[in-house]
């Protein structure tokens, strides 16, 4: 088993986070906003992470959680 699906929860709302402040560009804001869009589906978006930035970002808040 892996960290993201033992608490798929967060990093989902991880990433609903990052597009309601505008960090995905205007228009998945938009449709998360409006509901159209949740945290999964945003993972599964094409190109949404080509590199894995967002995906370390998200394991390191995740990690960073357990040390504070």
């Amino acid at each position: 088993m892996s960290v993201w699906s033992d608490d798929p929860e967060f990093f989902d709302e991880w990433i609903e986070k990052r597009a309601l402040e505008g960090k995905l560009g205007p228009t998945i804001q938009q449709d998360v906003e409006a509901g159209i869009l949740a945290g999964y589906e945003i993972w599964s978006i094409p190109d949404i992470d080509p590199k894995g930035d967002l995906g370390c970002e998200a394991m390191q808040d995740y990690m960073e959680r357990f040390v504070r």
